[in-house]
């Protein structure tokens, strides 16, 4: 699960294994400022006129949404020697759950939903995810679940909803997040003809992230020496931060079912990245770019 999160009184909440993005949320209802109405001219007039006199305020029907708390998992690596392989999603949505009904007793008051992003919501993460992390984490079962799927926007979605579930008055204690174990279900593991369709494809000019990354940095002049510094940056940067407890607050390391420690730390972090060793890595996309004809396609779009 990627992180959790909770609302109060307002809104909240990819090669990796990991839980959370779980949001509660709760709302005060406000009512709208005084509002000054533009009126039509009058017979006759050349002239329109604002009528200063205040109107009576409607109660606005929308909502303040506030984020509550937010946690969760390491990043686990995402392949079969990564320490969350031998789990399952719904433990790692577990995880997150009930780390947040411990910090917040958020299962104190009624839960109108619990909604997760899940990129590929196939195999181990099919079918309704939310909901069996849920009954796994032993919360009622009067709670609903939904899943929302937007690939590696998933999460972030699943939040968004959340908040715009309180913010309309649907709910007023929603609980979001995500998860994703990409040991388990790879990327585009769905199918399906986006990026598999020969002929989608090219009607549709699709061209996948890598490639596209590939192609933003083309056409706005960014060379591979100055992404790899920005990734050397950004290794020691996590590194740093894990070093000075910044995740301390948000981390829930994770357990299997004897009560080992499987993972407490983020595992893809590489600390000793350097220019001269990203150099001799080959480009991550390109034999993408050539094997599925997305290089041609850009080639032949830009």
């Amino acid at each position: 699960m990627r992180s959790l999160s909770t609302l109060r009184a307002g809104s909240v909440l990819r090669e990796h294994d990991r839980s959370g993005g779980v949001v509660v949320v709760e709302h005060d209802r406000e009512t709208s400022p005084t509002r000054v109405p533009w009126h039509s001219p009058a017979a006759g007039s050349d002239e329109s006129h604002v009528d200063a006199s205040p109107t009576p305020a409607r109660p606005s029907l929308m909502a303040d949404a506030f984020l509550y708390d937010a946690v969760r998992t390491p990043r686990g690596a995402g392949r079969a020697t990564g320490s969350l392989h031998t789990l399952s999603p719904i433990d790692l949505g577990a995880c997150v759950l009930d780390a947040l009904r411990a910090r917040t007793g958020f299962d104190r008051e009624p839960v109108e939903d619990v909604i997760f992003g899940v990129g590929d919501a196939v195999d181990d993460q099919g079918a309704n995810l939310a909901r069996a992390a849920l009954l796994h984490a032993g919360l009622p079962e009067s709670i609903p679940g939904a899943v929302i799927s937007r690939f590696c926007a998933s999460g972030l979605d699943a939040v968004n909803i959340a908040a715009a579930k309180v913010a309309g008055g649907q709910g007023e204690l929603v609980v979001a997040g995500g998860v994703e174990m990409m040991s388990l279900v790879p990327i585009a593991g769905t199918g399906g003809a986006w990026g598999s369709d020969a002929g989608f494809n090219t009607t549709s000019n699709f061209t996948p992230l890598g490639v596209a990354a590939d192609l933003l940095g083309t056409l706005e002049g960014h060379t591979r020496e100055q992404v790899d510094a920005y990734a050397v940056e950004s290794q020691a940067r996590a590194a740093r931060a894990w070093e000075e407890g910044r995740f301390a607050r948000s981390i829930v390391p994770v357990h299997d079912f004897n009560g080992e420690l499987r993972l407490a730390r983020d595992e893809h972090l590489r600390p000793g990245t350097t220019l001269d060793s990203l150099a001799r890595l080959k480009p991550a996309f390109a034999g993408m770019a050539a094997k599925g004809g997305f290089g041609e396609t850009v080639k032949r779009r830009y």
